[in-house]
Parts: C-alpha cells; sequence; structure tokens
C-alpha cells in the first residue's frame, strides 16, 4: 500500500484543464457519502492509454479545485512492478482525511508530469440517516421502476378483479346459505309436524287395534251364539229370531271389514308417512353436510378475501411509496441537469480563463527564451572568469612556490654568513611589489620586525598585525569566499565575481 503525503510533496507542473486526460482512470464503486473518522479504500482501474509510473499519486480534491496543487491529501500509488491495468485500489488512513461533513470532495489521479488523468464523481464525509437519503436513479434504472410501477399496477388491478369476484362469489354463497338454512328450517318444521302426525296416526293405530280386538270378541262371540243358535234351532227356535240374529251377524262382519280397511289404509299412511319421515331425515342429513362445506367455503374465502385484501393495500402501498421516489428521482434528475448546465457555463468561463492564461503563459514562455539567452551569456562569462581565476590561482602557487624558494635561499646564506636575522626584512617588499606587479590582493599584508627579532605582517584587509607565517592562513580563513556547490575560492575584494559565480550555479540548478 502506498505511503501518506506527509512523507513529501508530489510531483506537480503546470498543466492547464483543457490539457488533462480524465478518462483514462476509471473510479469504481464512489459512493456519495463515506463515515468520518474511518479509513477509506478508493478502488480504480487504469485503460490502455497510460502506463503507471512509479511518481503517480492519487489524491483526495475540493469540488472547485483548479490545479492539482489544491489537493487536501495524497496518497502514492502502488509501484508499477506489483500492478498491472486492471483494477487497482490505494488506501486513506482517518487521520488525514477532511473532517467538514459538508463539502464535496473528489478523488483524482495525477501522473508524475502533474496531469489529471483521471476524476471520480463527488461525493461527502457525511452519516447519513435512512429516511434523508435520497436515491437518483441511472435512466436505464429508472425505466425498470417504471416498467415495474406498470406491472405491479397491473396486478394490483388483477387483484382487485379477483377480489371483486371473490366478494360477489361470497356474497352468492352467503345467500345460498341463507336459502339453505331457511329450507331446513322448513324441512325440520314439516318433521316435527309429521312427528306429531305419526304419534297421532300410531295412537289411532292402537285405538282401532284395541276397537278390532273387541270387534274380533264381539265377532267370536256372536259366531259362538250363531253356533249355539244353530244347535238351538234344532229345538225349535223361532226363525225371526234367527234371522235377526244373522242379520245382526252381517252387521257385524262389515262393521269389521270396514274396521279393517280402514285400519289397512291407516297403516299404509303410517308406512308412507315413516318413508317421508326417513327421507326428510337423509335430506337434512345432505342439507347439513352442504351447509358445512358452504361454510368451510364461506371461511376460505373470507380467508383469501383477507389476504387479497392485506396484499393490495401492500401493493397499494408500495405503488404510492414508488410514485414517489420516482417523482423525487425525476425532480433530482430535473436538479442535475440545471446543474449539468450551470456546470457547463462555468466550464465554458473556465475555458475563456484558461486561453487567457496559456496567453499569459506564452508571454511567460518568452521571457523564459530570452533568460535563457541572458542566463547561457552569463553562464559563458562566468565559465571565462572561472578560467582566468584558475590561471590566476595557479600563477599565485608558482609565485608562492617560488617566495618559498627564496625565503629557504634567504635562510641559508643568513646561516652560513651569520647575518643577521633582520636582513631578510626586504622579503615582503620584494613580495608586496611582485602582488602589486600582478594585480591581485590575495597575499595583501606589510611585513617589519618586532622588537624580539620576529618577523611579522600586517594584513591590509582588517589591519590586523601577525607573524608573517600566519598571514596566508589569516587571509584563507577571515578574507576567503568558498562556494558551497563546488567549492571554488575568491578573495574578499573578488564579492562581485563570487556572487556572479554563485547565481550561475542558481540559474543551472532552475533550469
Amino acid at each position: 500500500m502506498a505511503s501518506m503525503a506527509e512523507e513529501s510533496d508530489p510531483p506537480i507542473s503546470i498543466v492547464f484543464l483543457e490539457n488533462h486526460s480524465y478518462s483514462h482512470v476509471v473510479f469504481d464503486d464512489v459512493k456519495q457519502s463515506y463515515a468520518p473518522g474511518v479509513d477509506l479504500t478508493c478502488h480504480y482501474s487504469l485503460s490502455k492509454h497510460i502506463a503507471q509510473r512509479s511518481k503517480d499519486w492519487l489524491g483526495i480534491f475540493k469540488v472547485g479545485w483548479t490545479t492539482p496543487r489544491d489537493y487536501f491529501t495524497f496518497v502514492w500509488v502502488p509501484t508499477p512492478s506489483n500492478t498491472s491495468t486492471g483494477a487497482q485500489e490505494v488506501l486513506f488512513k482517518a487521520y488525514y482525511l477532511p473532517k467538514d461533513e459538508e463539502e464535496y470532495y473528489q478523488f483524482c489521479y495525477v501522473d508524475q508530469d502533474g496531469a489529471v488523468r483521471g476524476a471520480s464523481s463527488p461525493f461527502r464525509f457525511h452519516l447519513e440517516e435512512d429516511e434523508d437519503m435520497v436515491i437518483v436513479p441511472s435512466p436505464e434504472v429508472l425505466e425498470d421502476l417504471q416498467e415495474q410501477n406498470k406491472r405491479i399496477l397491473g396486478e394490483n388491478q388483477e387483484l382487485k378483479e379477483n377480489s371483486e369476484l371473490l366478494s360477489k362469489e361470497c356474497n352468492d354463497i352467503q345467500a345460498l346459505l341463507k336459502v339453505t338454512q331457511e329450507t331446513v328450517t322448513l324441512l325440520e318444521n314439516e318433521k316435527v309436524a309429521l312427528q306429531s302426525q305419526n304419534v297421532a296416526l300410531q295412537s289411532q293405530n292402537a285405538d282401532l287395534q284395541v276397537q278390532n280386538a273387541d270387534l274380533q270378541s264381539l265377532n267370536k262371540g256372536l259366531q259362538n251364539q250363531n253356533i249355539d243358535l244353530r244347535n238351538q234351532r234344532e229345538d225349535l227356535v223361532p226363525t225371526s229370531q234367527l234371522r235377526a240374529v244373522e242379520v245382526e251377524l252381517l252387521c257385524a262382519k262389515e262393521e269389521i271389514g270396514k274396521i279393517s280397511a280402514q285400519k289397512q289404509e291407516l297403516e299404509k299412511h303410517l308406512e308412507s308417512g315413516v318413508v317421508r319421515e326417513q327421507k326428510l331425515d337423509l335430506k337434512v342429513k345432505a342439507l347439513k353436510e352442504e351447509e358445512g362445506d358452504l361454510r368451510r367455503n364461506y371461511r376460505s374465502c373470507e380467508a383469501e378475501r383477507n389476504q387479497l385484501r392485506d396484499l393490495n393495500q401492500k401493493l397499494r402501498t408500495e405503488g404510492d411509496v414508488m410514485k414517489k421516489n420516482l417523482q423525487l428521482a425525476l425532480d433530482q434528475i430535473d436538479r442535475l441537469q440545471t446543474e449539468k448546465a450551470d456546470l457547463k457555463k462555468e466550464i465554458g468561463k473556465m475555458y475563456m480563463d484558461s486561453e487567457d492564461k496559456a496567453k499569459h503563459l506564452k508571454d511567460i514562455m518568452q521571457e523564459k527564451e530570452q533568460m535563457q539567452c541572458t542566463v547561457a551569456m552569463q553562464m559563458e562569462h562566468a565559465q571565462k572568469l572561472e578560467k582566468l581565476l584558475q590561471q590566476e590561482r595557479q600563477d599565485m602557487v608558482l609565485t608562492r612556490k617560488r617566495e618559498e624558494t627564496v625565503q629557504q635561499q634567504l635562510a641559508l646564506k643568513m646561516i652560513h654568513k651569520k647575518v643577521p636575522h633582520s636582513s631578510i626584512t626586504q622579503k615582503p617588499s620584494l613580495t608586496r611589489t611582485r602582488e602589486e606587479q600582478r594585480g591581485h590582493p590575495e597575499n595583501a599584508g606589510f611585513g617589519k620586525s618586532d622588537s624580539k627579532g620576529v618577523e611579522t605582517e600586517t594584513c591590509l584587509m582588517c589591519g590586523k598585525e601577525m607573524e608573517e607565517d600566519l598571514v596566508a592562513l589569516h587571509i584563507e580563513m577571515e578574507h576567503t569566499l568558498k562556494c558551497p556547490t563546488c567549492s571554488a575560492t575568491y578573495s574578499e575584494l573578488e564579492r562581485q565575481v563570487y556572487d556572479d559565480h554563485l547565481y550561475c550555479h542558481t540559474v543551472q540548478e532552475g533550469f
């Protein structure tokens, strides 16, 4: 993972907006808002038109930035040896992220030449509430929402029609159930009446059976009496009395026949009543079973109708929510289109400003070319001066060597001839005469002998008196200018030459 921006500044050059290629790097999965105080991972992909280099970087910019220098924070992208042109990612630590929750920011990929090669959509560092979130769908998602809304409305209408049909069917079942209940009530009343009539017929039948038994007893008694009469007829019973008994016997037989016929008719009527009662029982049982089925169907239809009513209400609520979201999305799209138009105007204005900046840059480039020519001339002059200085240094080295040789020779003569030490005080005059002839002030001093016979010299630059052997060291330490870049040395009297030399180094570093 790349290091954070605070370790070193990224490479930035003067590259105007019209020269940027924002389509070479595409940022993936950029959210509308990120939680503040949490590490942020940025995902991006490189196109085939860009080759990732070691000094490429990825920064977070506040919306409205004008140059790559306006970055808030940045990270170095992974090294090219460890990556490919596919999907990449970098990590921004939470400590370096913006703390302002109201401002909008965006990711920008900047190459090592300072050109922006990709920019993301805006986002914020803000905690969004679910009820405050407004989702702006794309046109494809918007079409899908509209088709889904139409489909749900169609299903809602179909469910509504099915609900009406079920309601009508339920009403028909309720009416049929009511008719069935009324029929069952009538049949039950008729059954009670038939049962009462059957009880009466059974009672009448019992009476007729008792009467029949009496008549049979009477008939048996009459038959016995007839037998007795027949037996007694032989005992000269009057014919009139016998005929009266026969007539009474015939009447009794007729009465018995009527009673038997009436009994048979009652038995038939009783049997038909029992059969009819059995049929009514079967019909009541069937009607009760049908009533149970109807009740179960009614409960099932009622439950299905309740489910359809709940589903219809749910679909209606979802439809209202989708209509509301669709309207919000349309309003958001209108607002974004307005912002897009304003942004186009602003971009046009920025292009006009960039043209002015391009003209200004052209003038700067011309001035730069003139400065380069001047610097080249100054560098050439500086090189000539350096050559002269080197030649003078060589001459000074030769002169010093000659002076040292002369001093050694004078010292040898003094030793052999035992000449007083003060006799060599003429040497500084010779040295000063030689320096005056050369016109170089480096060994600027004059010599004399103190009371102890030690030869001294006075520095002509600061007037300080010291031993002759220390004058050169004093001038080198106190009155010599040394270049910090190339270690070239100059006398303090050559201040202008030294400044020109330093300026040449500054110009070389700048270009």
